[in-house]
């Protein structure tokens, strides 16, 4: 017969040489104990702890496999041992609002609770202590919410491959001394470690399937020598007021809405590699020790941002951060993002918006070589047809089959017609260049005459001819600038 009562049955030894009955009754046991109340519990593990350390024993608790149905009060209770809830099933009626309570419970040591699951019932765990290592590898929570508000962690916590099925979760006000890892956790609805602080080794957020998650740091400190995010979908996340004195690494991540830094502080390295943002995120009012290097971020050109506000500001923060870390490819990119953005600001005169229209139409905002050649290109030929079609002898009915002939208005003159066009536009477009000062004359006299004299409108037309390959040269010259980065 089994002593149910013998401080000897619950020992970790005892437990390994039991058969699987006797661990039955030790497990049933320890569930009548539990529901006879919180006084009367922590009397009996007060006196556990005492006996297990006169005889040099390792005492453990365990649930392994129990099953607790509607509503299990453990708020206040003392484990000053071990404690195993392997695999305990805790189950609620899906019409009713029941709960599992372990509010200001003290575990002294270890706990686990692997493997165990928790079905349409509310967990809660808030200003509960763990003092020693926890691990809820492979738990489950099935709808309700499941909180662990203003908790501490003085070991190490393991929450890997954890399930939250339409279950929020929080983990507001906690404090992990230890290590945090959340790896491979999957969470479906929203969680929350707002006012989180992280002082342990590592703060691990890596693999997590989420579905719609929106993930809440809002004045959470990251302390911990490592802290790392990687291969996270997030439909929403807020670092407000965060503060980071270590490096923090984001890699792969997945920034699905919006991202929001505001007075976030990063006292040492932040990385994001490999990272996409599907909104533009806005660095304003953000503090770096050093900004990140924006080659590895994946950033969308969304001229209007939430609320129908243009991305302005946010574009310009990310000018500087690029021009702060050397990064002049980058610069330009956002500088004319920036640029563009202002086309959708009211406060943009029609004025100002009709050059930043076409300083992006001429030269792509000086980022582009091409377009400024090209516009300088087609200006020519456009103007050398209009040239030519003023000068051109329209044939008369008769002979239209002839067609439009040009010829020299001055007899003897060796000069082609069509070469003269060709060296008058040059001469437009290229004004500033040392030229022959007697051929603009031969020119001249080739095209209107002996006296050479140039109609009005002629005039006109070479004019703003020059004005407007001066101004395209201008932009291939500052494209040239932009390209190999000189000042």
């Amino acid at each position: 017969m089994i002593d149910p009562d013998a401080f000897e049955l619950h020992t970790v030894n005892n437990w390994e040489n039991s058969n699987a009955e006797e661990q039955m009754v030790i497990v049933r046991s320890n569930q009548e104990r539990a529901r006879k109340g919180v006084g009367y519990w922590n009397e009996w593990t007060a006196g556990l702890r005492r006996w297990a350390d006169g005889n040099s024993a390792t005492a453990c608790i365990y649930f392994d496999d129990s099953k607790w149905c509607s509503n299990t009060n453990f708020r206040g209770f003392q484990f000053h041992t071990q404690v195993s809830f392997l695999r305990s099933r805790f189950v609620g009626d899906r019409a009713r609002m029941e709960y599992v309570d372990f509010s200001n419970v003290v575990f002294h040591a270890e706990v686990g609770f692997v493997d165990a699951t928790f079905t349409d019932v509310s967990v809660i765990f808030e200003n509960t202590i763990f003092q020693g290592h926890t691990d809820f590898s492979h738990a489950a929570f099935k709808r309700r919410h499941l909180t662990f508000a203003n908790a501490k962690f003085l070991g190490d916590l393991s929450f890997e491959s954890a399930k939250c099925r339409d279950c929020t979760t929080s983990f507001a006000g906690v404090e992990f001394r230890g290590g945090a890892i959340f790896n491979y956790t999957a969470f479906s609805r929203s969680v929350d470690f707002s006012e989180a602080i992280f002082t342990g080794s590592q703060t691990l957020f890596e693999e997590i399937a989420c579905d719609r998650l929106f993930a809440n740091f809002a004045g959470a400190e990251f302390s911990a020598r490592v802290n790392r995010f990687r291969h996270l979908k997030l439909s929403k996340v807020d670092f407000r007021r965060a503060a980071f004195a270590r490096n923090v690494v984001f890699r792969d991540v997945r920034f699905q809405g919006r991202c929001d830094l505001e007075n976030a502080d990063f006292r040492e390295v932040l990385n994001f590699i490999n990272c996409t943002f599907e909104l533009v995120p806005d660095f304003n009012f953000v503090t770096f020790k050093q900004p990140p290097h924006l080659a590895t971020m994946c950033i969308p050109w969304l001229p209007i941002g939430n609320c129908d506000a243009p991305n302005t500001e946010a574009y310009r923060a990310l000018k500087q951060m690029a021009k702060d870390v050397g990064d002049h490819h980058h610069e330009l990119k956002y500088f004319a993002y920036e640029m563009h953005s202002k086309l959708y600001l009211d406060s943009t005169s029609k004025t100002h918006k009709v050059g930043i229209f076409m300083y992006r139409v001429l030269s792509d905002f000086g980022q582009s070589l091409a377009r400024p050649l090209a516009w300088a290109l087609l200006l020519f030929v456009f103007t050398a047809v209009i040239q030519w079609t003023a000068l051109a002898e329209r044939p008369s009915f008769p002979h239209i089959e002839d067609g439009w002939q040009l010829s020299c208005k001055r007899e003897n003159e060796q000069m082609n017609p069509y070469s003269a066009i060709a060296r008058e536009r040059l001469n437009a477009a290229l004004i500033f260049l040392p030229a022959d000062k007697t051929e603009p004359a031969r020119v001249s006299t080739c095209l209107y005459g002996d006296e050479g004299y140039k109609p009005f409108w002629f005039k006109v037309l070479n004019s703003l001819h020059s004005l407007l390959s001066a101004a395209c040269l201008f932009l291939f010259g500052l494209g040239v600038r932009n390209r190999f980065k000189m000042k």
